[in-house]
């Protein structure tokens, strides 16, 4: 028999009941028969257990209508097609069009019944990227996501599976390991790489419009990083935006609110912000006063970004260069060291 200390730590409800709707229903029985307040003076503990007991029991009603079962770390969902799609993952976060699933080697977007149209656009936009010659594509296909499947669950949501390789930790999670500050050397590499992206996206005639540390993965160890999330707010230039990023709609110029048509320009600024989060100050506005960070960088993350990818990163090319290598020790950030460091599996 659990106890109440124990039943109050439960998160989800396959830790309480079985994925049976009937065994389910006897359980709660037998649980209400030990727990009910009724039946134990209607002391405080047991009217707050029955009232978990109650929410979890409803909680698991609805996942199995909608054909969602969590365990820790791992995730179940009944397809549209009858079949299941089962992932073990590592950690998972909500997203502002759903919930994301991070496993070892793949990551799953779960988008809400209403907000497919997003996931279909993304589906579209990744499938169409195009490359000059085979030497481009080797260059640049390893920033770029690899769907390996999607799928409509029972209840309308929209699944997108992507590769990841083992070593891709997401740019949040990084962050959340440093306690919300990481070192001038590492914030250069993903700039440098986000301006490379940025320049590919250019040349397909694409913006992206979800440049964020929700988005981007990137590996400690081959200091280079992938563009996995975002692409569903993804458009051609000049073309009417779907939507933006939340976190980024305040970088978005009159001129594009007022005609709501995309332009490089947000996802250059997008790079410059994602830089002063990095570095621990979003505003920009204590950046001057840090020791570590030099002007030259301070000065380029507090500006207004131009509109053209290309002379943003041959610009931004000759600030790294007048930064230099700083003498820092390099750190490759164990993966399980992570996720045990920031809550994870």
């Amino acid at each position: 028999m659990l106890t109440i200390e124990e039943i109050r730590k439960i998160k989800y409800p396959s830790e309480l009941f079985s994925e049976d709707i009937e065994t389910m229903k006897k359980q709660y029985v037998e649980l209400m028969k030990i727990y009910h307040p009724d039946l134990n003076e209607q002391k405080q503990e047991y009217i707050e257990v029955t009232e978990k007991i109650n929410k979890l029991y409803k909680e698991a009603e609805s996942n199995i209508e909608k054909g969602i079962w969590n365990k820790p770390g791992m995730i179940k969902l009944k397809k549209s097609d009858g079949k299941y799609y089962m992932m073990k993952f590592r950690i998972s976060h909500n997203f502002e069009l759903g919930k994301m699933y991070i496993g070892n080697e793949i990551v799953l977007y779960l988008f809400n019944e209403e907000n497919e149209k997003f996931a279909l656009n993304a589906l579209k936009q990744i499938k169409n990227l195009k490359y000059a010659n085979d030497d481009m594509e080797k260059e640049f296909s390893k920033y770029m996501p690899r769907i390996i499947t999607s799928f409509r669950t029972v209840s309308g949501k929209r699944g997108i599976v992507f590769e990841k390789e083992e070593d891709l930790i997401l740019l949040r999670d990084l962050l959340t390991y440093y306690k919300g500050k990481v070192s001038v050397n590492t914030a250069s590499w993903v700039l440098s790489n986000l301006y490379n992206i940025s320049c590919f996206l250019h040349y397909n005639e694409l913006t992206h419009n979800g440049i964020t540390i929700d988005s981007y993965f990137v590996s400690t160890r081959r200091r280079y990083g992938v563009l996995i999330g975002g692409w569903w707010y993804s458009v051609r230039e000049g073309e009417r935006l779907l939507s933006v990023a939340k976190s980024i709609e305040h970088l978005m110029p009159y001129e594009m609110k007022r005609s709501n048509k995309a332009n490089s320009l947000l996802d250059l600024e997008s790079i410059r912000l994602l830089g002063r989060r990095l570095l621990g100050d979003e505003s920009g506005d204590l950046l001057s006063v840090d020791g570590d960070v030099p002007s030259t960088l301070n000065s380029w993350l507090k500006a207004k970004a131009g509109s053209n990818p290309f002379q943003e990163y041959s610009t931004w090319s000759n600030v790294v260069n007048s930064i230099g290598e700083l003498k820092v020790k390099r750190k490759i950030i164990d993966r399980d060291e992570l996720y045990k460091k920031i809550g994870g599996r």
